[in-house]
């Protein structure tokens, strides 16, 4: 993949990303020029979503991700094994609608990821009314906020402790930074 993503490189005048994670990610390990990646966030319609958001949760911890080790899936597993109520949201839905609705009545949702780029499942979390627990790196502090829900380590009943005195309204908030209408407007700004 490495000489397929340098020559899109070298050929576009403007390369889109949703993190400076992301950007500063590409920059390290491509040849490319700084200046030609815009970080501009991820188009989802988070107004849509908040409209699904329940009022009532389930005591339930929602995991999004793809189940591979990259993803956290393996953690994901002894997390289960240690009798935390995670519901991996591949293994119970079978589309979009059935996704958010269960989203939407979970009370957090999780990424031990050890690669993300944005975290699109822990927006839609958010923006759905789930408080997020993630890792204190990759693209999660730009995504959540630096100081809301980053661990160093899973403890979990450490996190969960912390977790339940924070307001749902941060995370809404922050996850409308990425309204559809937002993002486009950037992205539409750079290219004139």
């Amino acid at each position: 993949g490495r000489d397929l993503e340098n020559s899109w490189f070298s050929i576009f005048d403007k390369i889109f990303v949703a993190t400076q994670f992301h950007k500063n990610m590409i920059i390290k390990n491509r040849s490319i020029k700084k200046d030609k990646i815009k970080v501009v966030g991820f188009p989802l319609d988070i107004y849509e979503l908040q409209k699904r958001q329940k009022k009532l949760k389930m005591n339930l911890i929602a995991f999004t991700g793809r189940k591979s080790i990259e993803k956290g899936y393996d953690k994901i597993l002894s997390l289960q094994k240690a009798k935390y109520p995670i519901v991996v949201t591949l293994d119970v839905t079978k589309n979009k609608e059935e996704y958010y609705e269960l989203l939407s009545r979970c009370k957090y949702v999780i990424s031990p990821a050890l690669q993300e780029t944005f975290g699109i499942g822990i927006v839609e979390g958010m923006a759905l009314g789930c408080i997020p627990i993630v890792p204190k790196k990759l693209s999660y502090p730009e995504t959540v906020g630096k100081k809301y829900c980053l661990y160093s380590n899973i403890d979990m009943k450490k996190i969960i402790d912390k977790l339940s005195s924070l307001e749902l309204t941060i995370f809404r908030k922050q996850a409308r930074k990425y309204q559809y209408q937002l993002v486009i407007n950037k992205i539409l700004k750079e290219l004139r």
